[in-house]
């Protein structure tokens, strides 16, 4: 069943993938409360999906009619690519910044990786 689990998301990621490059920095504190980068950045490449999704889950209550734009960005990648919170990456001209990474599962192993992804600068790969 794991492997069924993890081929779903690989059918998933292979609908639509994304080849990208993936940019970690190194933080540490700063003596003032804040973090800093350190040292040379991390870079990998990962085949990736990028999807829009519902921010929040639809209420029943009255809206207007017309276009919603309840929507945000987010990476789906598979067991083997360990995305982390903060890594970057340009995809379709844009930078973006990978939020707080929700393991997927299957009972108690991993099949995948799922992550808001929000705008943020573009960083040289």
């Amino acid at each position: 069943m794991i492997s069924q689990a993890r081929q779903g998301i690989m059918a998933q990621i292979n609908a639509n993938p994304s080849r990208l490059r993936f940019i970690r920095l190194t933080m540490v504190d700063d003596g003032f409360g804040d973090e800093i980068p350190m040292g040379d950045p991390m870079k990998y490449t990962a085949k990736v999906r990028i999807s829009h999704e519902s921010k929040s889950v639809p209420q029943l209550e009255p809206k207007p009619v017309g276009l919603g734009t309840n929507l945000a960005r987010f990476i789906l990648a598979d067991y083997k690519t360990l995305i982390h919170e903060g890594d970057r990456f340009t995809y379709q001209g844009t930078g973006w910044e990978v939020g707080v990474v929700d393991p997927l599962s299957y009972g108690s192993e991993i099949v995948g990786y799922q992550a808001p992804i929000k705008e943020a600068a573009i960083m040289e790969a």
